[in-house]
């Protein structure tokens, strides 16, 4: 029996994780934030690394390399430490790559184009002397990574440009919008979300904000173009005054911060269309894929299909830094070891099962709380549909966590979307996050078009499309207030059982749609582990938990 080939990509940022490959392909990954419940936790993958060996069954005498990418370091002081030990022996070969390097490789093998252009937009990569990239630039300038361009012609990854940005001048208490570096628009972006909300745990929530905004409140904009390079001018004086002031996002000055977050947002999707653009005239494929933070945007996503030659687009799940240890595996099996390229299945449910422990949490549940129903469902798809059309809101925990920041059926939050008072429910008191976010639909991919103005399939919840007019008002809790809703579509291939369960609450309320929602509250990470899941039905108003087989409900 031939031994297999291992390889272990491993990054570690601000989002760290592990991912090993097994002859070419996934057989599991991890962000380390879901082990530590720290959100956002990076930099040293130890614990990252251990569960991905342990998940396989594993040890070092059988991975055959290492590919590692951190932002800020390229490990001058060897593999032994980062930010704390780490456990890579001295007998494993190691690879270091760069950021956005590793950001497109993440970009396309986990995509099924044969033919594609990539880009790769994110608040800062690489130093410039990092980078492996053949162009043309000063290796020598401190100068940081923050766009790069790609193409994939069905046998290499090419570079085609690459914009660097130094670091800002201006200290943040001066001008909170200058990130770190002056000319990125993912670090703009991420300021200015920290701005408005006081922290940057999550840059995303500017974007569902900025659908309450209007448009051409501020005549200044930040953003201009010399040449392909994006350039960028924040002054302070005109969009600051609300918080230098002292005044907190509150409800009296909420449309100032939505006009604000629109002017940002309206920014950001000028930019990257206009990228877009220039990446098509570079390499005129008919695909894109996009990595980097900013690829989590889905409004901007959505734009470049509209605005650009582009056809059809592929974000991966993990777009942010939280994916460049996949990027880094596949790297290291196609570029370094020269492996055919292995096709990735398209899920995104890279995390290990727990299927082995559901018996002994369901037991310690029983002992602590009497007041648990604990049932095993001959159908647990029709009773979980039928809670659901109930009204009641539901914990759904399945197989291995998705890769990500979006629960795609495997660690969500369900509800019926049609329940007028569903979306500030959970909000409010389960989420326990801000009432302007929206929540997204998950649809039988086969009746999508019915709802929503869709033209391809969704199963990433990384586009954005109008609900259909006759469908305004009937499925408020996963309708924006712009009156579009970020869809997932589900197949039967995308996952069986998250499609047998939509087919039943499609027999119960006539519709083949629930509210779907990250299985988390505010800056927490998605659950990873069941006693997590256990805890949080147990800490909030969630009426019902699916852990594997079993029902528990209160």
């Amino acid at each position: 029996m031939t031994k297999p080939t291992y390889v272990l990509g491993t990054g570690l940022s601000h989002n760290g994780s592990a991912c090993l490959l097994k002859d070419g392909k996934i057989v599991v990954a991890i962000e380390k934030e879901r082990i530590t419940r720290h959100k956002n936790d990076g930099f040293n993958d130890t614990i990252a690394i251990q569960y991905c060996l342990e998940a396989e069954g594993i040890g070092w005498d059988d991975v055959d390399l290492v590919v590692q990418n951190s932002v800020f370091c390229n490990f001058t002081q060897g593999n032994d430490w980062y930010r704390g030990p780490r456990v890579i022996p001295n007998s494993v070969p190691v690879v270091t790559i760069s950021h956005h390097l590793a950001h497109a490789y993440n970009a396309l093998f986990t995509s099924n184009f044969e033919d594609a252009a990539i880009a790769v937009v994110d608040g800062s990569g690489s130093l410039s002397k990092d980078c492996l990239e053949v162009l043309p630039f000063d290796k020598n300038k401190r100068q940081y990574e923050c766009v790069s361009f790609y193409s994939w012609d069905g046998t290499t990854i090419r570079a085609l440009y690459k914009q660097f940005s130094e670091i800002g001048e201006i200290s943040e208490e001066d001008n909170p919008l200058v990130g770190f570096l002056k000319d990125s628009i993912g670090g703009l972006y991420e300021k200015a979300s920290a701005y408005v909300f006081g922290h940057g745990l999550d840059p995303g929530q500017l974007m569902g904000l900025s659908s309450f905004g209007r448009a051409n409140i501020f005549s200044k904009k930040f953003v201009t173009f010399e040449g392909p390079d994006v350039k960028i001018d924040c002054p302070a004086a005109d969009f600051l005054k609300p918080r230098n002031l002292g005044l907190s996002f509150t409800t009296e000055h909420f449309q100032h911060f939505a006009d604000f977050a629109r002017l940002i947002q309206d920014e950001l999707t000028y930019v990257m269309v206009t990228l877009a653009n220039n990446l098509y005239g570079y390499y005129p494929s008919t695909n894109i894929c996009i990595a980097g933070g900013v690829g989590l945007n889905i409004i901007a996503n959505t734009e470049i299909v509209r605005k650009t030659g582009f056809k059809n687009i592929f974000v991966p799940p993990p777009a942010n830094d939280a994916g460049i240890s996949i990027g880094c595996a596949y790297y290291g099996w196609h570029t370094v070891l020269g492996k055919d390229r292995v096709k990735h299945d398209g899920s995104a449910y890279l995390g290990k099962p727990y299927d082995l422990y559901y018996s002994q949490v369901i037991e310690l549940v029983q002992q602590v709380r009497e007041d648990i129903v604990v049932t095993k469902p001959d159908n647990l798809n029709e009773t979980a549909a039928k809670e659901i059309a109930m009204g009641k809101v539901i914990g759904w925990y399945k197989g291995g966590a998705e890769m990500g920041p979006r629960a795609l059926g495997h660690r969500s939050i369900l509800a019926n979307p049609c329940d007028t008072g569903m979306k500030d429910r959970i909000n409010n008191t389960i989420k326990n996050r801000p009432d302007f976010r929206p929540f997204a639909p998950a649809v039988l991919e086969e009746d999508a078009s019915i709802y929503f103005d869709i033209d391809r399939p969704s199963p990433h919840m990384l586009l954005v499309f109008p609900v259909r007019e006759g469908w305004l008002g009937k499925i408020p809790a996963v309708t924006h207030v712009d009156g579009t809703a970020r869809v997932q579509t589900v197949s039967e291939t995308d996952d069986k059982d998250f499609y047998e369960l939509l087919k039943e609450v499609k027999r119960e309320t006539g519709i083949g749609m629930v509210l779907n929602t990250s299985f988390n509250r505010k800056h927490e990470p998605i659950v990873e582990r069941p006693e997590e899941a256990v805890q949080m039905f147990l800490d909030t108003p969630m009426d019902a938990l699916v852990l594997g087989p079993y029902l528990l409900t209160k």
